[in-house]
């Protein structure tokens, strides 16, 4: 979603461009996208592969293997 956002906000700044006879920089364009969509990147990398934002008793029962008399 937030690089269809971020794709969606970069086509009107282009529009604009055409709009107001402005020149158009695509290394801008593209510096803006990867900016947009660096700290989501990192927060949901984070939040899957590391127990950062797992509630602590969820990383306690992690940690601690269960093993039950079947």
């Amino acid at each position: 979603m937030v690089i269809a956002a971020a794709i969606l906000g970069e086509l009107w700044d282009i529009s604009d461009s055409f709009k107001y006879d402005a020149a158009i920089n695509p290394a801008g364009h593209v510096k803006d996208l990867i900016n947009t969509m660096l700290v989501p990147t990192i927060i949901t990398l984070v939040a899957r592969y590391t127990p950062l934002f797992r509630r602590r008793s969820e990383v306690a029962n992690m940690a601690e293997p269960v093993f039950t008399d079947d």
